[in-house]
């Protein structure tokens, strides 16, 4: 199923937002599956994820709150992420570090829509901490399972 923003509830992203340094180059197959988004299945999926013309909104999934925008244009290859926003509004999102709000939404396309195993940065170890952050970024796709997967990717 291919999301919509009609799919669950979501709130634009606020006034107070930031562009953030994320960038990537994606084919014209990986960009259709980053374009289907997501939806959640399972308390335990922590977001709602739909594109609009060549935006994808990344909200979380108990809120609604829009914590992402990627903005994506065509190249002769495929498609490059050309920059994005992160939500500013402390009394909705902590973060205020662009270059972990880069990451994390790196890691929410490659983990959550190309279904790619989730990567642990530094000392990459899936210690209780590293776990911690890792469930709490994109929760049960951390243990390799995805909405509408009934099986760990192995």
């Amino acid at each position: 199923q291919i999301a919509s923003k009609a799919d669950w509830k979501n709130v634009p992203l606020p006034e107070q937002h930031a562009p953030i340094p994320a960038s990537g180059e994606y084919s014209a197959e990986e960009m259709a599956l980053i374009r289907r988004g997501l939806i959640p299945q399972e308390m335990e999926d922590k977001w709602f994820i739909f594109s609009e013309g060549d935006s994808v909104y990344f909200h979380r999934s108990w809120t609604g709150l829009c914590i992402f925008v990627a903005h994506f244009e065509p190249t002769t290859s495929g498609w490059q992420l050309r920059g994005a926003e992160a939500n500013r509004q402390s009394d909705q999102y902590s973060c205020t570090d662009d270059a972990q709000d880069a990451q994390n939404l790196l890691s929410l396309i490659d983990v959550l829509l190309l279904h790619r195993p989730f990567e642990f940065v530094g000392e990459a170890s899936l210690d209780n901490e590293n776990f911690t952050s890792a469930w709490h970024l994109i929760g049960r796709a951390a243990l390799g399972v995805h909405p509408n997967d009934s099986e760990p990717d192995r």
